[in-house]
C-alpha cells in the first residue's frame, strides 16, 4: 500500500514551491507485515521540504538518491553492485508525482545485511526506460 504524507497550508502562507495539498513525502508499507514499517519501505521525499524533515535515522552511513520527475510517472530505483548483480530494491513500480525527490538507502541489500565495502550503482527507471544512473561508493 502506497501511502502520501500530503501538506496543509493556509492560501496565506503557500509559497512558490509549498502548496496546499502537496505530497511531501511517499512511503509504501507492505502486505506481509503492515505494523512493521522498517527500513525496507525508504521514503520518498519531496525536495522541496528538505528543511522540514526531521528523520531519526540511527544509521552512521546512508546515501540519498536525488531525483526530478517532469511529469508523474511510475518508477523503481534498484541498487547494483559491480557484476551487475541486484543488491536491493528501494522502490518497486510506485506512481510518484512530478517534482523533485529523495530516496535514501541505508546500505543494506534486500535481506537486510549491509553490504561489503566496494562501488554499487543505483538505477531509476521509468515507465519510458532509465532516468538516471549513478555511482555510490560505501566506505564503513
Amino acid at each position: 500500500m502506497q501511502v502520501d504524507y500530503v501538506r496543509a497550508y493556509l492560501p496565506a502562507n503557500e509559497n512558490a514551491t509549498r502548496h496546499n495539498k502537496d505530497i511531501s513525502a511517499t512511503y509504501t508499507i507492505g502486505l506481509n507485515n503492515c505494523y512493521n514499517l522498517g527500513v525496507s519501505s525508504p521514503v520518498i521525499w519531496n525536495t522541496n521540504y528538505k528543511d522540514e524533515i526531521i528523520y531519526p535515522n540511527p544509521l552512521a552511513t546512508e546515501t540519498k538518491i536525488e531525483f526530478s520527475l517532469a511529469t508523474a510517472e511510475q518508477i523503481s530505483i534498484t541498487i547494483y553492485n559491480e557484476l551487475g548483480q541486484l543488491v536491493k530494491n528501494l522502490v518497486t513500480d510506485n506512481q510518484i508525482n512530478e517534482g523533485k525527490f529523495e530516496v535514501i538507502w541505508d546500505g543494506k541489500n534486500n535481506s537486510g545485511d549491509e553490504v561489503a565495502n566496494g562501488i554499487y550503482i543505483y538505477k531509476i527507471t521509468g515507465e519510458k526506460g532509465t532516468l538516471s544512473t549513478g555511482k555510490i561508493i560505501v566506505k564503513r
